[in-house]
């Protein structure tokens, strides 16, 4: 038998135990759970109502169907959460592992942490009931959270857990797990800060855009929310400029931050770097496919992202130099960091482009990329792939009147000059129609009246019979030019031969891309029945693309048909194009994710499009952001935590102006990370409004809650999260908004807080991650066993009530977010002077910003009314009616 060996890892100083829960596993705080979960029940948003999970699948769940396995929609639902939720947690405990190691292979295990507030370690001390000191330390909470991501991930397993209830529980657990690696990354990254040359201020200053850079230099791109080795790279550069897309860019004051997760495509279309540096998270999977028509090398140098590219880490830096210049390779994977910062540097500075940006005007745009959009076939593909619902198919128009009516002027005098001739045929229209009005004529008559051949009456009258709302009868024309000219000259007798070919199969309408039933307008003139008002609305929406045709087996020119019918009934398309601030204006709302591009059946560049178009005043782009590192919170202060990433349409000033309105109204707001930049670029600015910098230093709002909570409680937090969480749910007024599409990670984090007992609001696209919790959702799950069992758990529970609504909810409007914002932050313990605040800050933003005008008092005011000492004197009468 062999003996058991157990690994033992050192940790810090170990902290005195009050609580109960050190390192807890997943059962641990499932009591704690089940009170936030039987307040605030789960919503579904079920887009697919589909398990993949297995081979016996696809399994249809929805219409309360039941998978091969049993699983049941709801569970599924949460089970895909969960997933989400693990990969975000999974990101930050993997770059902090990845960073650990790294400074402990330089500076050795044993290297103090010497961190400047004792709070940086609060997350730490509550969960896993220790002090680290030194990057060593470490580990032993890294150990945990690798450990509790192992067991959550098996759990989504076929097979194994089946319950919705015990799903959210877990999700909580992995989002617990994502503000603990959240916490360890921020402390390796303060201390990478402090030994390699880069200490800051507790003020620093960044600048923000491609406008803030010296555009005469090479220029290194980097992107990625973390981007492992770099630093050496920043620190020793001299000839070339820097510019860093993600929130790490707050650790180099010599770098300049590019913007937000939506400008990387630009970056990359309009061709500006001289290299690239991709690290993982928040980097587009494209990137190669981007660049590479110039011939930009790009350079990976984390493992989690390889990007497909040859480890060429064994090589020395003047070797991988030569293999990229001579485009060899397209880019190359690299993890020592003095050979990366050796290869950049050579890149950059021996790269320089002769780049002629001072024409980066939209008059002068790439004329053979602009030409593309001449291709467009009208089919509005464009528009249904886009996530934020602009309306490209406009813009590509528009794009197309504009440029290539300006850029092929050359081209239109010389069609022009060629149908000089056919409009000199039409001299004689009027004088013919008039004879032709009188009596009938044959041609050869009409030709000795009019003076000329009978050719030449037949070229007037096909012209004629072209023209829109003109009709050409027997008795006007003549018998014998009326036959002549329905027969050989007029097209609708030229079509209606193709249309006697259709089978019925009715396959143009299922190839339409736009949903359009063509098929009915065909069958229709086949079968010579009168066209209706159905079939002319379908004639209307027609955007006559030809994808209806092309699987059509008997070949017939459905476009065709289209066409002559809509001329036939003087049906004009009255597009109103837009002008060049108008498109200018669109381009600043997309967010340049490039999926119009891929739908494109023509397969027109039109990101790369748009990103020439919108270079003018992306070149232009510029602000600026001053941090703060301190951190200080009254107790009866009203908090917002803003994360994420205000990433669509209006997003960035939406989320200026929710921030503005609580500003104004005396709330702490601090922000990080892209959203941190978001708020930059609107240009708000307050006293009240703190940027901590990367998306990392978000902990130090929650360390700082935690800490009060464990002062207000008299106990150390060590052990203690389910009393801190009631604590922070029932006294702090703090929630939390993410704007904007965010990703796993925020998602992640998201969950942690919820948790904690801190509400959050999601933005625009909150629900495509299917999941809120919300506290106006009744459910008897008594008499839902397969939901997920939640009575057989809520009834032993006593379960508590909490003041504020929901737990978690997006806002699909910023109306609809500053609408909640105030009621997120009532708690059970506010004095009344503070609640009598609460309450009129509500009501006068129900009345600012509610859509039913006719009231001034919202009807669920009296929810959080405990007494008359809570109502403002202003609203007592209206209030206690």
């Amino acid at each position: 038998m062999t003996e058991k060996v157990e690994i033992s890892i050192k940790g810090g100083e170990e902290l005195e135990r009050t609580g109960k829960f050190i390192k807890p596993n997943v059962t641990d705080l499932r009591n704690w759970d089940a009170n936030l979960l039987g307040r605030f029940k789960p919503k579904y948003y079920a887009f697919i109502q589909q398990c993949q999970y297995c081979a016996f699948g696809p399994c249809d769940l929805s219409k309360n169907r039941k998978g091969a396995c049993g699983m049941r929609l709801n569970p599924q639902m949460a089970r895909e959460a969960l997933v989400m939720v693990i990969a975000g947690a999974s990101s930050y405990i993997a770059r902090s592992c990845e960073l650990n190691d790294t400074i402990i292979k330089e500076h050795t295990y044993v290297s103090e942490l010497n961190l400047e507030d004792k709070n940086f370690t609060g997350f730490i001390n509550l969960l896993c009931g220790y002090e680290p000191k030194t990057a060593g330390n470490l580990k032993k909470a890294l150990r945990y959270a690798n450990e509790q991501i192992v067991h959550l991930i098996s759990a989504t397993h076929m097979g194994q857990e089946a319950s919705d209830f015990d799903f959210n529980s877990k999700i909580f657990h992995a989002g617990m797990l994502s503000l603990l690696g959240m916490e360890i990354y921020e402390i390796l990254r303060k201390f990478s800060n402090n030994n390699n040359n880069n200490k800051g201020n507790k003020i620093n200053k960044f600048e923000i855009g491609f406008g803030a850079i010296d555009k005469s230099k090479g220029i290194v791109l980097i992107i990625g929310d973390y981007v492992p080795n770099i630093d050496k790279s920043i620190n020793s550069k001299t000839n070339f400029e820097t510019i860093y897309l993600g929130p790490d860019a707050f650790d180099f004051s010599n770098t300049t931050i590019g913007g937000n997760f939506t400008s990387e495509l630009i970056y990359e279309k309009i061709n500006l770097a001289d290299v690239i540096v991709i690290g993982t998270g928040n980097v587009r999977t494209d990137v190669i496919e981007n660049v590479k028509k110039f011939g930009i090398p790009i350079i990976a140098v984390s493992d989690r992202n390889m990007a497909g590219l040859a480890d060429l880490s064994g090589l020395m830096a003047g070797e991988i130099f030569k293999r990229l210049m001579s485009r060899e390779i397209s880019g190359c994977y690299i993890k020592d960091s003095e050979k990366l910062a050796d290869v950049i540097g050579m890149i950059a500075t021996v790269n320089e482009k002769g780049r002629n940006l001072k024409n980066s005007d939209i008059e002068n745009t790439d004329a053979g990329l602009i030409k593309t959009t001449g291709e467009c076939i009208n089919c509005g593909l464009c528009k249904k792939a886009c996530p934020i619902n602009t309306d490209t198919h406009l813009l590509i128009q528009s794009i197309n009147q504009m440029f290539n009516l300006h850029l092929h002027s050359e081209e239109q005098n010389k069609d022009n000059a060629e149908n000089k001739a056919d409009e000199n045929i039409l001299k004689s229209k009027d004088r013919i129609i008039n004879l032709l009005k009188q009596k009938e004529y044959t041609t050869t008559v009409l030709s000795k009246e009019i003076g000329c051949s009978r050719q030449y009456i037949y070229k007037v009258l096909e012209k004629i019979s072209k023209e829109k709302g003109l009709e050409l009868s027997k008795r006007n024309v003549g018998k014998e030019i009326y036959y002549a000219l329905i027969k050989g000259l007029n097209e609708y007798y030229k079509i209606t031969g193709q249309v006697k070919e259709c089978i019925g199969c009715k396959i143009c309408s299922g190839n339409c891309p736009n949903n359009i039933q063509i098929a009915g307008i065909v069958i229709g003139i086949k079968e010579g029945k009168e066209i209706k008002a159905k079939e002319i609305a379908i004639l209307k929406k027609c955007a006559m693309c030809g994808l209806c045709q092309e699987k059509c087996p008997k070949k017939i020119n459905i476009k065709e048909v289209v066409r002559v019918e809509r001329e036939r009934r003087n049906i004009i398309e009255d597009t109103k194009f837009l002008t060049k601030e108008e498109i200018l204006n669109a381009l600043g709302k997309c967010i340049f994710c490039g999926r119009c591009e891929s739908w494109c059946p023509r397969q027109i560049p039109i990101a790369s499009v748009f990103a020439e178009i919108y270079k003018e005043k992306f070149m232009n782009k510029k602000a600026s952001l001053t941090l703060s590192h301190d951190i200080f919170v009254s107790e009866d202060a009203q908090v917002l935590l803003v994360l994420g990433d205000a990433n669509f349409p209006n997003g960035t000033q939406e989320l200026a102006e929710i921030l503005g309105e609580f500003l104004n109204r005396n709330f702490l707001i601090f922000t990080a990370g892209d959203a941190a930049i978001s708020i930059a670029e609107s240009n708000l600015k307050h006293e009240n409004l703190i940027n901590l910098g990367p998306a990392s230093a978000g902990i130090h709002l929650i360390e700082k809650i935690i800490a009060m909570a464990g002062k207000d409680l008299n106990k150390s937090p060590v052990g203690n999260f389910d009393e801190i969480a009631a604590h922070i749910a029932n006294k702090v007024s703090v929630a939390a908004i993410f704007w904007g599409a965010t990703t796993q990670e925020n998602f992640a984090v998201a969950q942690g807080l919820m948790r904690l007992g801190i509400p959050v609001i999601f933005g625009q696209q909150g629900i495509k991650y299917r999941r809120e919790l919300r506290g106006d959702i009744v459910i008897d799950y008594s008499r839902d066993d397969y939901n997920g069992n939640y009575n057989e758990i809520l009834k032993k529970i006593s379960l508590k009530n909490f003041s504020f609504q929901h737990l978690c909810i997006a806002a699909n409007t910023k109306e609809e977010a500053m609408l909640l914002i105030p009621k997120l932050v009532f708690r059970n313990f506010d004095s009344e002077d503070v609640r009598a605040t609460k309450i009129a800050n509500y009501i006068e933003i129900f009345r600012k910003y509610t859509a039913d005008k006719t009231k001034e008092i919202p009807d669920d005011i009296k929810n959080f009314v405990r007494s008359e000492k809570d109502i403002p004197g202003a609203y007592k009468n209206r209030i206690q009616k």
